[in-house]
């Protein structure tokens, strides 16, 4: 007999609607960033999403897996030959993939535009949050600062499909924990009852199927914004003693596009002999 066909829960991709939803997010800010760090980078497959932001001129994209780092997330932020023959549309732009803890210091996420961690703090262990939340909101400040995680609440919708889940009942087995909405926003909280020059508005991304609607969307997104303006990150970034302590794994620097390369190619003929 056929096995049935897997169920599809969301269309397209939860992980492809969540990077879509931080990129337009990012897009829109004014003024428009150029500086942004992904933590827990994973893959890198992030970074090409980042790349497309017009005026974006640094990512740091950062893991605590060097492998990863070296084999997936180099293949993955990599730009392609065209683009190195070419050059960058939108201008120049210098990716550094490193590895680092994301619950450690580097000097060189003070003051930047944003910060992204897309499904990242669900994967440190407990003890390790607060640390990790201070180095975001109390050392980098950055600008803006993108959080996702699981709804554990939407758990029960791949339950009741008889897809196979953990005897944890978490969704993955690195996952230490997974958070309600009610605890999420509890913890958004307390990051601006700590850093009060933060606020924060949360929503949902991947909806449930219809009837379900009660247990809230796959995922949910916090999106933390600085009351601080870019020259007082800019003064930030120029007082405090540089201190980088995350290895860089790649470099992939792009230059400016070449005016020969952008001029039409029309009534060209080639001549094949």
């Amino acid at each position: 007999m056929d096995e049935e066909p897997p169920v599809r829960f969301f269309s397209p991709a939860l992980w492809l609607q969540r990077y879509l939803r931080a990129r337009d997010y990012l897009k829109e800010i004014k003024p428009p960033i150029e500086i942004v760090a992904d933590l827990g980078c994973s893959e890198g497959k992030f970074v090409k999403f980042l790349r497309a932001i017009a005026s974006v001129r640094t990512v740091y994209a950062v893991d605590i897996d060097r492998y990863t780092l070296d084999e997936e997330g180099g293949r993955n932020a990599e730009p392609i030959l065209f683009d190195y023959m070419r050059g960058r549309l939108h201008g120049p732009l210098d990716t550094y993939l490193l590895l680092g803890d994301v619950t450690v210091p580097d000097t060189r996420f003070v003051g930047i535009d944003a910060v992204t961690c897309i499904e990242l703090i669900e994967h440190l262990p407990v003890d390790q949050i607060q640390p990790f939340t201070d180095n975001i909101f109390g050392f980098m400040r950055p600008g803006h600062v993108i959080v996702t995680t699981p709804n554990r609440e939407f758990n029960e919708i791949f339950a009741d499909s008889g897809r196979k889940t953990l005897p944890s009942g978490l969704r993955h087995w690195d996952h230490k924990f997974e958070w309600t909405r009610d605890e999420f926003e509890q913890w958004c909280k307390s990051v601006c009852s700590k850093y009060p020059d933060y606020s924060f508005t949360t929503e949902g991304i991947g909806e449930p199927p219809e009837g379900k609607e009660h247990v809230g969307c796959g995922s949910q997104m916090a999106i933390f914004v600085s009351k601080l303006g870019p020259k007082d990150r800019e003064q930030m970034r120029s007082e405090i003693e540089k201190q980088e302590v995350y290895e860089k794994v790649w470099h992939f620097a792009e230059t400016k596009a070449r005016e020969d390369m952008l001029q039409p190619t029309e009534n060209v003929v080639i001549d094949w002999g």
